[in-house]
């Protein structure tokens, strides 16, 4: 696999990032699994989300429930859940809530965690 160029808020973001790519087989090769862990490690939410996403699968439920986010986070592991394919009934993120909410690096980061996702288009 070829790797992406991934826009990152920060080092720590990229740090966090490369260290779920080291520990997970999942992350290698599975866009769905690279996409949500982008999201989740963003600095903010790595410590809180990390326990609830392994090679196992996203346990997207109890992250939502258990943990206090705000409501920038919320939107943001919404997308993850969406990126990862776990709420099949309905999509939990909102384009709306996240123009309204989210500064500029965290939608920038949701861009780019759909750029992860997206499969890459041969030329």
């Amino acid at each position: 696999m070829v790797e992406e160029l991934i826009y990152f808020v920060d080092e720590e973001h990229e740090g966090n990032f490369k260290e779920l790519c080291a520990s997970m087989k999942s992350m290698k090769g599975n866009r769905e699994y690279r996409a949500a862990g982008y999201i989740l490690a963003l600095p903010e939410l790595y410590p809180k989300a990390k326990r609830y996403f392994s090679d196992a699968g996203f346990r997207w439920f109890d992250l939502l429930k258990k943990v206090d986010l705000s409501s920038g986070h919320r939107i943001m592991v919404n997308l993850a859940v969406d990126l990862f394919g776990g709420a099949t009934d309905r999509p939990l993120f909102n384009v709306g809530d996240a123009i309204a909410v989210l500064d500029t690096k965290m939608y920038r980061a949701a861009l780019a965690a759909m750029q992860v996702k997206r499969p890459v288009k041969k030329l």
